[in-house]
This record gives C-alpha cells, sequence and structure tokens, in this order.
C-alpha cells in the first residue's frame, strides 16, 4: 500500500496567513495587555503618592501631639512644684 494522496480543500487558509492573522491577533493581545498594566501602574503610583502624603501628615500630626503632651508634662511639673512650695510654707497670719 502506498501513500494516499492528501485532499486539497480549496477553503483553507494558507499556513504562512494563519501564522501572519495569529501574529496580528498576539500583538492586538499584547499591546492591550501592555495598555491595562500601564494603566494600573498609574494608579497604583497614584495611591502609593496618597498613601506617601497622608503618612507624612500623621507623622506631622504626631510629632506635634507628642511636643504638646512634652509641653503639657512641664506644665504639671510646675504646678506640682509651686503647689509643693505652697504647702512648705507657713500659712499667713492676719
Amino acid at each position: 500500500m502506498g501513500a494516499q494522496p492528501r485532499e486539497h480543500n480549496e477553503s483553507a487558509t494558507p499556513p504562512e496567513r494563519d501564522a501572519g492573522a495569529n501574529y496580528s491577533s498576539q500583538r492586538r493581545t499584547f499591546d492591550q495587555q501592555r495598555r491595562e498594566a500601564e494603566e494600573r501602574l498609574k494608579r497604583a503610583s497614584a495611591a502609593s503618592e496618597e498613601a506617601a502624603r497622608r503618612a507624612r501628615s500623621i507623622a506631622d500630626e504626631v510629632k506635634e501631639s507628642t511636643k504638646a503632651v512634652e509641653d503639657a508634662k512641664l506644665a504639671v511639673a510646675k504646678a506640682t512644684k509651686e503647689l509643693e512650695s505652697l504647702f512648705r510654707e507657713p500659712p499667713a497670719t492676719e
């Protein structure tokens, strides 16, 4: 038995044209994926910048709050010393 000849299908697309169409489709998919990735990167960068800005703002608030607490401690210490000195002094006589 010999090899049987293949049937010729007139409607079949030549392999070269299939490869070109496949490449074009892959290229469109790649370009779309690239654009989507660039958009995600842009959104993530914006979110990161906003988070950094908020973190700096919070750090500034913490710094101010720490200063206020230190000032309050000094005021309490000063008031305590004043009270102690008042209790040590003899009462004023009339």
